[in-house]
């Protein structure tokens, strides 16, 4: 059941992601070649555009990465411990990494909320929707950690802790 959510996430994160990056691809492209052959098509928007579409593709991204475990990791000491002490350990660093997103969530949250009447300088967009890109990625990115503790456990516990 939970690969089964895990692979519906991909693919829907995956190709919400996938479709930000190429948005902002597309505006930063447009914005430079405004500039550079004086097109004169009043890009303004460009910046913030490409601003947002990374800053929501990074957040939704992020926890999926955590997953496949493409964030940075010191493993010297992991790479000597046997596999019990190895499972005890990554537990703890993902109760570490839940603890973050709990804060990462609530003070997203409170930020998305007390910026609900501030706009943004060219789009005129409420800038709760760039702020609301910080609690989804806790949240998914929670959801993420939570499951890699339940893997990890059973796992364990499988092979007779």
């Amino acid at each position: 059941m939970l690969v089964k959510v895990r692979q519906v996430i991909d693919r829907i994160i995956g190709a919400i992601s996938g479709i930000l990056f190429i948005i902002a691809v597309c505006a930063t492209l447009i914005g430079i070649l405004d500039r550079t052959f004086g097109l004169n098509l009043k890009t303004v928007w460009a910046e913030e555009v490409t601003r947002y579409s990374i800053i929501w593709a990074m957040f939704l991204i992020v926890g999926i990465c955590l997953r496949r475990g493409y964030q940075t990791a010191f493993t010297l000491f992991l790479d000597k411990m046997n596999v019990k002490l190895r499972a005890l350990f990554q537990i703890i660093i993902y109760i570490l990494i839940t603890l973050f997103c709990l804060l990462l969530f609530y003070y997203g949250i409170k930020s998305s909320f007390q910026n609900i009447n501030q706009h943004s300088p060219v789009l005129q967009i409420s800038m709760t929707y760039p702020f609301l890109s910080i609690p989804v990625g806790a949240a998914l990115c929670l959801f993420e950690t939570v499951s890699g503790i339940y893997v990890t456990i059973s796992g364990q516990l499988r092979e007779g802790i």
